[in-house]
């Protein structure tokens, strides 16, 4: 079972099922929420939009995961974004 879940494509097709329900919940205007229920985008919009934005945040970052775990920190752009997490998490925890 672990070497299922630490298989990397496997955040690339959980990735990839998350996005694939942000779009479909963007274009009928319904989102599931835990513990809330279905939330609507003409009753809430503000609830609505923001929790398809959270779930289309969470798809783009397991795909980035699958990404760095397949491709390392060699991507273009993602070696900054190291340095910079690396000198705030210094900073914060001495």
């Amino acid at each position: 079972m672990r070497e299922q879940i630490a298989n990397p494509y496997f955040y690339l097709f959980f990735g990839y099922i998350v996005c694939a329900l942000s779009v479909h919940w963007t274009l009928t205007g319904k989102v599931w929420v835990r513990f809330h229920g279905w939330v609507y985008r003409a009753d809430e919009p503000k609830t609505f939009w923001w929790n398809v934005a959270m779930f289309y945040i969470i798809g783009l970052f397991l795909i980035g995961c699958c990404l760095q775990i397949v491709y390392g920190p060699e991507l273009i752009g993602v070696r900054p974004i190291y340095v910079f997490i690396a000198r705030f998490v210094k900073r914060i925890m001495p």
